[in-house]
């Protein structure tokens, strides 16, 4: 334990959190059964759900529509059919010779 004081002694309270949460999760994940048993920090499990839902919280939606975030869901709904059509005429229509007939 003298250890862990003298790695924890020059660290401050974000740190410590940080470290205690991955040295906890490192503990949890060598516990039996191995690799089943672990603990997130409440930033990987977010990340995590974002990455599982093909999230990106960064990305402005609204923007990549061209519609203010403020716009009329029917408004929001018309410019997404117009840009998935736009979309769907840009795919190749050449067949798929892996593709059972």
């Amino acid at each position: 334990m003298a250890e862990l004081a003298t790695i924890m002694k020059d660290l401050n309270d974000a740190q410590k959190k940080d470290f205690t949460a991955k040295l906890t999760a490192m503990v949890l994940a060598n516990l039996m059964p191995l690799g089943h048993n672990g603990l997130y920090t409440q930033a990987d499990e977010t990340n995590l759900a974002n990455r599982v839902q093909n999230v990106n919280p960064s990305a402005n939606l609204y923007q990549d529509l061209g519609v203010d975030k403020t716009a009329a869901p029917k408004q929001i709904e018309d410019t997404y059919q117009a840009k998935a059509t736009e979309l769907k005429s840009k795919i190749p229509t050449r067949p798929n010779r892996n593709w059972p007939s």
